[in-house]
């Protein structure tokens, strides 16, 4: 009997040993299911787990959740989206003012072309149209830090570069303008919402400075002058983001 009773208790810690292995689940998104022991978890990549003999290396983008000890951990590693390479920012936006300004909101469209230095780091190089008293073509570097690589992904950025005026300031029968552009720069906080296929939505908001130098010139006396109008804007943005 004492055999019989020493037999229980080997099969019984020998379960124990086996369901404590196999506590560990990986559900894949074709809806297979692989029980075992996790090996290695591997940031950014996958894990590696173990059933039975075999030993399964999954990447993250081929995963729906991880279950440790019993657990759901699949967001830790499955809601992570690896930012890497060249993207495109493109968004459109008002950079609103003062009620008493006369250029209260002037409509903003901007695309940038960057590269990702780390998962969390971007810098690049933008352009687009900004429409003041005049219609503006800035040229501008901005860098990007991203506070997490989740679907849901927060960020800081900044920017700073000159804006180039493509046309002149509306003349009248007193006044000519010659409008030369000025310095750009400015920052704020983002929001990244991510898609699947390398799409993206971005909403911003941040600060933007901008001055214009504009040559006037009378028309009825030899008188010229140099006007500098500067814009302190709160720059309201949303946009798509292609990597």
């Amino acid at each position: 009997m004492k055999k019989y009773y020493l037999v229980i208790i080997v099969l019984f810690c020998f379960s124990l040993s086996y369901a404590q292995k196999n506590k560990n689940t990986v559900v894949l998104k074709n809806g297979t299911i692989i029980k075992g022991e996790i090996v290695e978890i591997i940031p950014n990549e996958g894990v590696k787990i173990k059933s039975g003999e075999h030993l399964f290396h999954l990447k993250n983008s081929e995963i729906q959740s991880i279950n440790l000890d019993g657990k759901n951990n699949g967001s830790v590693e499955t809601d992570k989206k690896e930012y890497s390479g060249i993207f495109n920012k493109t968004s459109l936006g008002i950079l609103a003012g003062s009620s008493s300004s006369e250029q209260k909101a002037p409509f903003v469209f901007t695309s940038s072309l960057g590269y990702h230095i780390s998962p969390k780091f971007t810098a690049g190089i933008g352009t687009g149209l900004e429409f003041y008293k005049e219609i503006l073509l800035p040229a501008y570097g901005e860098f990007q830090y991203f506070f997490n690589q989740n679907k849901i992904a927060p960020y800081v950025y900044g920017h700073g570069g000159w804006a180039f005026a493509i046309d002149d300031r509306k003349s009248n029968t007193t006044e000519t303008y010659d409008s030369k552009g000025g310095i750009r720069y400015g920052g704020g906080v983002g929001v990244k919402l991510w898609s699947n296929n390398g799409f993206g939505f971005v909403m911003e908001a941040g600060y933007q400075f901008q001055e214009i130098e504009v040559g006037k010139s009378s028309n009825h006396v030899m008188y010229n002058s140099t006007l500098y109008d500067e814009y302190n804007r709160f720059a309201v943005k949303i946009g798509f983001y292609f990597n």
